[in-house]
């Protein structure tokens, strides 16, 4: 775990002999730590576009969390934002530069059409990059990003606990470097400094691999914030690999109190995840993985919006969460 990153306007490619090297590198622990260590995106955060900062709507501030699933359908996600009027976004499972996307920017393509800035940080350096790849083809990037509307003073990233395994015989045999990871960043609205974060924990992982990262964000996010008021979202995978998905069974709730956030008023009852099988989701219909907390700030109308396009299609396994904040 660390908590180091450097605001960068490009993150650093991962070259096509970087990239073969990285693959040919042995699959033990010590390598995995050696690719790690030599990938200097990791402790990166790319930091772009431009915020509009519009005028408050009756005081308050919509937030939203959502898994887009690497990002296929960019410009329906972008008008599903927009359709709800999200301000900020808190995203996870965003590419850049992935062939399954068709190497597209995720972060830039959705914030650009919501006038918003965006803070992206990498949880993995995608190594394959499809069968057709050849030995010049660049790894790609996949990770989490703050997308606002207001302007983005400040970022951090941190790298979160290693839970599973990614690079020595990964369940995809598809290699990465890299682990989950949360992104804060601290926004200016309407001249007050409100922290938000986008986390996403370990999916191949039980409890216990799932509460040390969320020690290590809820530790980390509250010195970062030093005081300010938080809005945290994102995916945490709240059951998963669990019988029955159930959330209750996670330590995830008893370390945010433990950290003064709350998550009552910030969510509804409801599953946040759907079918959508032709881009590879792997979760059953109904399971609540995402969820959004807060410190020192209060929430009303939360809702789950559905992540179809405007045929009913899905474009994404995991729904959209959102939040009002309440401004004083």
């Amino acid at each position: 775990m660390t908590s180091q990153s450097l605001i960068v306007d490009q993150l650093s490619p991962i070259d096509g002999p970087e990239r073969a090297r990285l693959l040919a590198l042995p699959g033990t622990a010590e390598a995995a730590l050696q690719a790690n260590a030599e990938t200097p995106s990791l402790l990166q955060i790319e930091v772009g576009g431009t915020a509009s900062s519009p005028e408050l709507r009756e005081n308050t501030l919509r937030v939203a969390a959502w898994n887009i699933q690497q990002g296929h359908e960019l410009d329906t996600a972008a008008n599903i934002l927009l359709k709800h009027q999200i301000d900020v976004a808190l995203l996870s499972e965003c590419d850049i530069g992935v062939w399954r996307t068709g190497f597209k920017h995720a972060p830039k393509e959705i914030a650009e059409p919501l006038g918003a800035a965006y803070a992206f940080a990498v949880e993995f350096g995608e190594l394959y990059q499809g069968e057709d790849a050849d030995a010049s083809q660049a790894a790609g990037f996949h990770g989490n990003a703050v997308i606002s509307r207001y302007p983005i003073l400040d970022a951090k990233l941190v790298r979160l606990d290693n839970a599973a395994d990614w690079f020595i015989s990964p369940r995809t045999k598809r290699r990465r470097v890299g682990e989950r990871v949360a992104v804060f960043a601290t926004l200016l609205v309407d001249g007050k400094e409100i922290i938000a974060a986008a986390a996403h924990l370990e999916s191949d992982s039980q409890v216990e691999g799932r509460a040390a990262q969320s020690r290590t964000l809820f530790k980390e996010l509250e010195a970062y914030a030093n005081g300010r008021p938080v809005v945290l979202g994102g995916d945490f995978n709240a059951g998963a690999a669990l019988e029955g998905f159930d959330f209750r069974k996670e330590r995830l709730f008893d370390i945010a109190q433990e950290h003064g956030f709350s998550w009552q008023e910030c969510n509804c009852e409801g599953g946040t995840t759907r079918d959508c099988r032709k881009y590879g989701g792997i979760y059953r219909e109904g399971a609540h993985l995402d969820w959004l907390f807060v410190k020192g700030l209060h929430a009303q109308n939360s809702a789950i919006h559905p992540s179809v396009d405007e045929a009913g299609e899905a474009i994404s396994d995991h729904e959209m969460i959102q939040t009002e904040i309440i401004l004083k």
